[in-house]
């Protein structure tokens, strides 16, 4: 299934749900497969039918895995699956171990997040007098269209009531403001709210989410039931993943890893000059394209910078970078200011222009340092971000394959948080120095394994959960 939908990753074929095994083996090798036993009772003693239905199904593998191993040659994918089956007893390992998770306390966040949303609802209502606007008792402020309304009668002509909207809006109207931390309190009192603990296990008291290998186009990992890579960044939410006493968590994530991949697939001098040189590149951005000397970067100038190197890398023009600077990282630009920084990075930034300018105009099929395909890409931002995020999967697969290929060296850990970049591993308090030494290892070699000319940086924290609370001593 995994080599079937990297095969055709970017189309219909390389869809998880077009990849069961009966489609593949028609798909492959024109052969039918009935299924219809599956569907079937399996309690209890085996029929006759059902073995033959179970042998049939195991027969067909070997053929299969020749004919796709064929298929791999020909679209130069072999480096590509090799990464996806040495990373796959190490998804089946951070599946079956979970994620240790303190229900009481998310069951607590809970209640205040209902508590918040009924206070602010108020706080609405008393501010703009509407409360039986539409003649059905309260507004519904969750409803995009009765927000407008009343946006507009307070003077403001709108026709969204998106986060980039009441973002520009918040400035001067605090019903914005306050529509925003609605939101925000609502979708925790229901995505994050009590029913998220159906997804703790009776037995473990562990969350064992579903982690989909192929989870998206460019190859990177998602995940399902619940999707971990989710929760919010609140510490008093990510408290809540913490695991039993005498167990410590080792968070480790690479350092501006897009970026850095970046810097490598365009071959861009003054990137690959900073990393060399162990700079960090959010200040050469503010010093560089804001003007800023070295020694006088503030905090403010960094964090802009920052909404400059992610917002420009995939190719934003001047309106959606003044959009993405406002939501993503709070920092206010001009029109003017967008044009004349925007036009400074790619000064600063010359081998980023000439890779952003080579992409053709038509269809075209990308790949990452690995080799991984994607299919028909035909959006300009795609062509540019899919290598980069694939490349980064790719790093991140060969690192998780490492820890499996490695687990040895530490007895007590295992992985049991994946999110994009980082890798969250449990372990003996009494182990965590050699945990995070192995980690730190496992994850360093995996992303140097494709990055020849940038260095890699893998920072790791011991933690007592994973919002990195300080280990009692």
């Amino acid at each position: 299934m995994l080599l079937a939908q990297l095969l055709a990753a970017g189309e219909e074929d390389g869809r998880l749900d077009h990849c069961g095994l009966a489609q593949i083996v028609e798909r492959f090798l024109g052969a039918a497969l009935d299924k219809t036993e599956q569907r079937s009772d399996w309690s209890g003693p085996l029929t006759d039918g059902k073995i033959a239905y179970a042998a049939r199904d195991a027969a067909i593998l070997p053929p299969l895995a020749h004919r796709l191993a064929q298929q791999l040659a020909l679209a130069a994918l072999e480096r590509a699956a090799e990464i996806e089956m040495r990373c796959l007893p190490a998804v089946a390992w951070l599946e079956r171990t979970g994620a240790p998770f303190d229900a009481d306390a998310w069951a607590g966040l809970s209640d205040r997040a209902v508590e918040e949303q009924v206070r602010l609802e108020q706080e609405m209502a008393a501010l703009t007098g509407e409360s039986d606007l539409f003649g059905n008792g309260t507004v519904n402020w969750r409803s995009p269209e009765q927000v407008k309304t009343i946006l507009r009668a307070r003077g403001h002509d709108v026709e969204h009531t998106d986060e980039a909207t009441l973002g520009k809006l918040a400035v001067d109207e605090p019903l914005a403001r306050l529509v925003l931390k609605h939101r925000d309190a609502s979708k925790r009192a229901s995505t994050y709210g009590i029913d998220f603990l159906k997804h703790v296990h009776p037995t473990t008291g562990r969350i064992h989410a579903d982690y989909l290998q192929l989870g998206s186009r460019a190859g990177r990992m998602s995940c399902t039931k619940p999707n971990l890579q989710n929760i919010p960044r609140d510490a008093a939410y990510r408290s809540c993943f913490r695991p039993a006493a005498g167990r410590v968590l080792v968070k480790a994530d690479y350092s501006q890893i897009e970026l850095r991949i970046a810097a490598e697939i365009a071959h861009d001098r003054r990137m690959l000059e900073a990393y060399g040189n162990g700079e960090d590149l959010h200040t050469v951005t503010a010093s560089s394209v804001l003007g800023r000397v070295n020694g006088s970067v503030t905090k403010e100038a960094r964090q802009s910078a920052k909404a400059l190197n992610f917002g420009l890398l995939y190719g934003m023009g001047a309106p959606r970078l003044r959009e993405h600077a406002a939501v993503n990282y709070g920092v206010t630009l001009s029109e003017v200011e967008a044009l004349r920084f925007r036009s400074r990075f790619f000064d600063t930034y010359a081998g980023l222009r000439a890779w952003h300018r080579k992409q053709p105009a038509r269809t075209v099929d990308t790949r990452t340092l690995a080799g991984r395909r994607r299919l028909s890409v035909g959006r300009f931002t795609e062509k540019l971000n899919t290598p980069v995020q694939g490349t980064g999967a790719d790093g991140l697969k060969t690192a998780l394959g490492l820890l499996w290929e490695t687990r040895d060296q530490c007895p007590s850990a295992a992985p049991v948080l994946c999110v994009h970049d980082e890798i969250v591993v449990e372990c003996d308090a009494g182990e965590a120095e050699r945990a995070r030494e192995w980690l730190v290892d496992c994850m360093t070699r995996g992303m140097e394994s494709l990055l020849t000319r940038v260095p890699v940086v893998v920072d790791a924290t011991i933690a007592a959960d994973w919002s990195s609370a300080q280990v009692a001593r």
